[in-house]
This record gives C-alpha cells, structure tokens and sequence, in this order.
C-alpha cells in the first residue's frame, strides 16, 4: 500500500489529494481505491459501480476488455504453447465438421 494510503488509514482521514491516479469520489473508503480493496478484498460489480459512479454494465464491459487483453499477452505468437493452443483449436474444429475422419486420426 502506498505511503499517503496507510497514513490516510492511520489517521482516518479522507484523501484530498484527487491529482493521485488512486484518488475516488468515495468517502466511506477515504477517497482511494488502495483503502477500499484493503478494507473490502474482492467486490461484485455493483460495488464497484458504486464507487466509480457508472452503471454495473458499464464495469462489466471494462472487465471483459480487460480480461480480452490479459489472455491476449498470456498467449503471444513466440510462444510455442500459442501455436499448440492454435492447432488444439484447429483441429477440434476440423474433427467436428468431418466426422468420418476423426476415425482415421485416432486410428
């Protein structure tokens, strides 16, 4: 946790320094997004919304985004598990769309 956090935790004090990329319009979290995920663990998107000020969809939307680039950066083309992954996926597809010949490949 960064320093301005735990003293605005010691203290019990709301953060004003909203410059701060941690800074919320949330009081009951003293104003930053450190304290909240300390204070709160995991939070459902309602929560979330809530002291972000947009809509549960609208978190939900940033969420997938999210997750799409994650699993983008997991699996890169230099990695060789990419390319394993690729033809895993090429080949249950070719597998369900000719099933004469699923036979000849386990054969």
């Amino acid at each position: 946790m960064k320093l301005c956090a735990e003293i605005c935790l010691k203290n019990k004090q709301t953060c004003d320094q909203r410059e701060c990329r941690n800074w919320i319009s949330y009081d009951e979290d003293l104003n930053c997004v450190e304290i909240a995920v300390e204070k709160n663990g995991s939070m459902i998107l309602h929560e979330v919304a809530e002291r972000l000020d947009i809509s549960y969809v609208r978190v939900s939307q940033i969420e997938k985004v999210a997750i799409s680039k994650l699993q983008k950066k997991a699996f890169t083309k230099e990695d060789t598990n990419y390319y394993t992954i690729l033809k895993i996926a090429q080949l249950g597809q070719d597998n369900k769309e000719k099933p004469d010949e699923q036979k000849d490949l386990v054969e």
